[in-house]
């Protein structure tokens, strides 16, 4: 079983171009935080939640492009729903780890606060790796995990305005 909770701030998350020319932030600041958790079902199977929550944002006034002011209210994002899967792995012989992830995105937030997506999201991923060991005279240790992952995410089109879409 694991928990985190993990806070992060962005910088221009959302910012509307019109005509090649940058017009003004949609959204120019947004605190967040990310309550998190999974469970290991088996030594290779993991299911996970995750609760993203906008604390605090900004943003300009775009109304004169068709854009409502972005609200400033705590406010869910959309919830994702995980499995992850790892059939391939060094603890039981393998050279390498390997495992496969589908993450469900449910749709809880608001259009309000730009949290949401309009509909259910994937994120599938792939993920390799390796831990070498060196013998320190007591039994071999571990000293360097090399891995890669690729993750991909599909969500529906979101349209700001009828002729502006963001993605």
């Amino acid at each position: 079983f694991r928990a985190a909770l993990s806070l992060h701030y962005q910088h221009d998350p959302l910012v509307l171009y019109v005509d090649g020319k940058r017009s003004g932030s949609v959204v120019g600041g947004r605190l967040g935080a990310h309550l998190s958790g999974a469970y290991g079902i088996t030594d290779w199977l993991e299911v996970g939640l995750q609760f993203p929550l906008v604390l605090f944002q900004t943003g300009q006034d775009l109304s004169v492009h068709g854009l409502q002011p972005v609200t400033n209210a705590v406010s869910l994002g959309t919830s994702w729903l995980s499995v992850r899967g790892a059939p391939i792995q060094q603890s039981r012989g393998s050279v390498f780890d390997f495992a496969l992830g589908l993450g469900l995105g449910i749709p809880l937030g608001t259009s309000e606060t730009l949290t949401s997506n309009k509909g259910i999201s994937l994120a599938p991923s792939v993920s390799i790796g390796r831990t070498f060991s060196r013998d320190e005279g007591d039994g071999p240790s571990e000293f360097l995990r090399v891995g890669a992952s690729v993750h991909y995410q599909w969500r529906p089109r979101q349209p700001l305005t009828p002729t502006a879409t963001a993605f």
